[in-house]
C-alpha cells in the first residue's frame, strides 16, 4: 500500500510540476504530502530533501512568516529528529511554533 502512496504522491509533484510550475504552493503542498509518507517508510533522508524543496517554495512563494511555511517546517522538524539531528530539530519546531502562534491569530 505504501508503495502505491507513493507513486501516487510522486505523480501529484509532477502533475503541479508541469500544470502550475515548480515554484508554486501547491507544488510544495504536493512534495510536503510525498514527503509524509516517505516519512511513513521510514525514509527519512528521502523525506529531508522533499522538505526542503517545500520550504524553499512556501517561502519563496508564501513567504516565511506563513502558516503554510510553518507546517513544513514542523513536518521537517519531525524528520530532522528522526535522523538524530536534535539541535536542528529543535530550532525547525521553535520557528513553526513561533510562525504558527503569529498567525493564528
Amino acid at each position: 500500500r505504501t508503495a502505491h502512496a507513493l507513486e501516487c504522491m510522486r505523480r501529484a509533484v509532477n502533475i503541479a510540476r508541469d500544470k502550475l510550475g515548480a515554484m508554486h504552493p501547491t507544488t510544495a503542498t504536493a512534495l510536503l504530502n510525498l514527503a509524509v509518507v516517505a516519512q511513513g517508510e521510514e525514509r527519512f533522508e528521502q523525506a529531508e530533501r522533499l522538505l526542503r524543496q517545500a520550504l524553499t517554495i512556501m517561502k519563496h512563494t508564501v513567504g516565511e512568516r506563513h502558516a503554510n511555511t510553518a507546517l513544513v517546517l514542523g513536518t521537517l522538524a519531525k524528520t530532522l529528529q528522526e535522523l538524530a539531528r536534535h539541535h536542528e530539530a529543535a530550532e525547525m519546531f521553535a520557528a513553526s511554533v513561533d510562525i504558527t502562534m503569529e498567525t493564528s491569530g
